[in-house]
């Protein structure tokens, strides 16, 4: 451990995720939206670290030399030992600096990495497993990097690593282990036991306390990214999560309590016009009343200026967003004298699999016999909103 005194007022920030200039899910939106916050705050002190995506980075990254002269320094290091990376600005609102690392550069240290992952902290790994394959990489890159930094550039100030999920977590464990003297976050925005267990016929929640977590993900083939998540919620300094039910999932799948819940905020100063967000609202409205009226009129009509519209949208995990959506509908259309119609959405990805037909029927268990289902099988192809290969079942109710 270095014997510096390091400022903790004034931290360097570096802020790490699998989806910095790589949009594949959630993340990336959680962080364009807080950079700019996160800009204010901390200004050149804050860089974000991600991979390099060859296909997205041009559109996202404009290229610069670092202007710092230890990072710089540092940089020059890792590129002499083959090290390839992306550093510029990202181009979004607030433009933060962002260093991208291309993990193709160092696959031929992969099975070295392996046995010193197993070595240092007994996971274990797949042959298989590209995706995995690639995150170990990237987690021997990084820190690498955050070695060299606290190496050469001899900081007087405190420096604060946020890693955002298990894919980009790996060099949580890695620092503890080599003893690099960092703050390590880490933010978990979903559960990956959670995400397989709800993808099933299982009771989620009311059994979360007495599921065998090494058996469960042994049996589904997880085992080795159970471990390396488990051990970067372990290892890091501060474990925070974005919600609650996060909050409870990690607690019982990963055996360790979130130090913090830090939901994601909304930008209430975008609409800040109210007449603005009115015309979007009445446009976007007037959108959807039109595909209702032809996909459901003749077949069922109802009176469009009496009806709500509920949505929901994501992964096909029934027992943790289907069933709860369905559920919570029933509340607000008990009793008879709400004469509504109620029509709950559902856009899901389905497939003609007996599994998947075997969950494309939630409200078959919905919570009242009031609710009858009017639309089970109808296959919406060629939609504006998606490409003719994927195929969405829409499913919608009334209230009785």
């Amino acid at each position: 451990m270095s014997d510096i005194k390091c400022d903790v007022r004034n931290p360097l920030l570096f802020e790490c995720a699998w989806e910095i200039a790589n949009k594949a899910g959630g993340i990336y939106t959680v962080i364009k939206t807080k950079v700019p916050v996160t800009i204010s705050e901390y200004g050149d002190r804050y860089c974000l670290i991600g991979p390099l995506s060859y296909k997205t980075s041009p559109m996202e990254v404009e290229a610069q030399e670092p202007t710092d002269p230890h990072l710089a320094a540092t940089l020059d290091n890792l590129r002499n030992a083959s090290v390839k990376f992306l550093c510029g600005r990202l181009l979004i609102e607030g433009a933060p600096h962002v260093l991208l690392f291309d993990t193709g550069s160092q696959y031929l240290r992969l099975d070295e990495w392996k046995g010193d992952l197993w070595n240092l902290t007994g996971i274990p790994t797949s042959p298989n497993d590209h995706e995995t394959n690639e995150f170990i990489v990237f987690g021997y890159i990084v820190a690498w990097f955050l070695g060299e930094v606290l190496r050469i550039v001899q900081l007087d100030k405190a420096v604060v690593v946020h890693f955002h999920e298990w894919q980009a977590g790996l060099a949580i464990p890695l620092c503890r282990k080599r003893h690099i003297d960092v703050t390590t976050v880490f933010t978990t925005h979903a559960t990956l036991l959670g995400h397989y267990l709800c993808a099933g016929s299982v009771d989620f929640y009311n059994n979360l306390p007495y599921f065998d977590v090494d058996h469960a993900a042994g049996k589904r083939g997880i085992c080795h990214r159970y471990c390396i998540e488990r051990s970067v919620a372990h290892c890091a300094d501060v474990f925070t999560t974005v919600s609650h039910i996060t909050a409870y999932e990690s607690e019982h799948l990963r055996k360790r309590k979130p130090d913090g819940v830090l939901p994601n905020g909304l930008n209430v100063v975008k609409f800040q016009a109210m007449h603005e967000f009115q015309n979007l609202h009445l446009t976007a409205k007037a959108k959807i009343n039109d595909f209702v009226r032809g996909h459901f009129y003749g077949h069922y009509d109802f009176d469009l200026d009496n009806t709500l519209y509920m949505f929901t949208a994501g992964r096909y995990e029934y027992r943790r967003r289907v069933w709860t959506c369905s559920s919570s509908l029933w509340p607000m259309h008990q009793g008879e004298q709400i004469g509504i119609t109620l029509n709950g959405d559902w856009a899901i990805p389905y497939d003609d699999s007996p599994e998947s037909k075997s969950h494309t029927y939630p409200l078959s268990a919905a919570p009242s016999t009031d609710l009858h289902v009017l639309f089970q099988t109808s296959k919406l192809l060629n939609t504006p909103w998606m490409s003719p290969s994927r195929q969405v079942e829409m499913t919608s109710f009334k209230a009785a």
